[in-house]
């Protein structure tokens, strides 16, 4: 599989979080009870995709919704696909009761305006000598997971573990020879949601060789995985990334 090649254009917003483009939602899909899918467009947008720094796989945006008081909320959020041609970026929004974007995308509909900022790293390049790779993240980091998969070339060894609530929210993800998913189910309120994904690292082999980790997801978990990693597996620091996209417990926190 061919690696796409990256369009690098200049651009308006290459990574300055102070300045916000405008976006038009085009096209809302509820996948399941837990996350909806929306499409936006327009000519910032179309404009923003030609920057080569916004078709990197696992790279962010800060969206900002408006709120009914008035004013207007930020959240990052990764792109989940783009369309050079038609000019659009996917993202998708995971269902909460609470949250001023999650109740945003749940009454979300094809015409509202938002802005947006951005791109940033999302913190993948994939390593010259990487041999093998482990992709680990919650419901929240799906997003980036596919982008990843997208780009990675075809006969590189890959294995996902994958934290959800529910098997409802299962997806089909990237199907390649050697690209395996395992979905580990954790209830919502679990207080430690590391302990299903350690016991998915049993399966893991021994030894991991020449292997590269990218992970993301809750705070504890990201932290605990990491930890274990470094530790019984003995990887080198420079071959692990971790981003930390949530707080259990924290509403606000910041990316």
């Amino acid at each position: 599989m061919m690696v796409p090649a990256l369009t690098v254009v200049q651009g308006p917003g290459v990574g300055n979080m102070g300045l916000q483009m405008s976006a038009i939602v085009s096209a809302c899909v509820k996948l399941n009870a837990k996350r909806i899918r929306i499409t936006f467009s327009g000519a910032d947008v179309a404009a923003f995709l030609r920057i080569g720094a916004a078709q990197r796989p696992g790279n962010w945006i800060k969206l900002f919704v408006p709120t009914p008081a008035g004013g207007c909320v930020g959240r990052a959020y990764t792109l989940r696909t783009f369309d050079l041609d038609e000019g659009t970026f996917v993202v998708d929004f995971v269902i909460h009761k609470t949250g001023a974007v999650s109740l945003w995308a749940q009454a979300a509909k094809v015409g509202d305006a938002v802005t947006f900022a951005g791109p940033r790293d999302g913190g993948f390049n994939l390593l010259p000598d990487a041999k093998r790779l482990l992709l680990i993240g919650d419901s929240t980091a799906l997003s980036a997971i596919q982008a990843i998969l997208t780009h990675v070339p075809s006969d590189l060894p890959v294995e996902a573990l994958i934290v959800v609530e529910h098997p409802a929210e299962h997806e089909t993800l990237v199907a390649a020879p050697h690209v395996r998913v395992n979905w580990i189910s954790s209830a919502e309120d679990a207080p430690n949601e590391s302990g299903a994904l350690e016991i998915a690292f049993n399966n893991l082999p021994a030894s991991l060789g020449h292997c590269q980790v990218w992970m993301a997801g809750e705070s504890r978990t990201v932290v605990a995985a990491r930890k274990l990693l470094s530790e019984r597996w003995t990887l080198e620091e420079a071959r692990i990334h971790s981003k930390i996209y949530w707080k259990r417990g924290t509403s606000h926190f910041r990316t």
